[in-house]
């Protein structure tokens, strides 16, 4: 039986193999820094981006397994690594 290697799903190599944005890697990175992000947060490292797309981004890496939505509501919601 052949065993593979154990990946890093959050180095940057495979964030770039899977095709992440600039700003998909930046908010993983933040996240491995702290325990979680805000969409607030997000927006001031990204002030100059609609918000529509930051959202598009989140969840993008929410479908990909690399990030869990958590809380209830607007006013509570943050996400974390998976």
């Amino acid at each position: 039986m052949k065993v593979s290697p154990k990946v890093d799903i959050y180095s940057e190599e495979h964030m770039r193999s899977v095709g992440l944005n600039e700003r998909q890697m930046k908010a993983i990175e933040f996240l491995k820094h702290g325990e979680m992000m805000t969409m607030k947060e997000f927006i001031a490292i990204f002030p100059a981006v609609n918000r529509r797309t930051l959202t598009r981004d989140l969840d993008h890496l929410i479908k990909l397994g690399l990030l869990i939505r958590k809380g209830k509501g607007k006013r509570d919601l943050y996400y974390v690594l998976s």
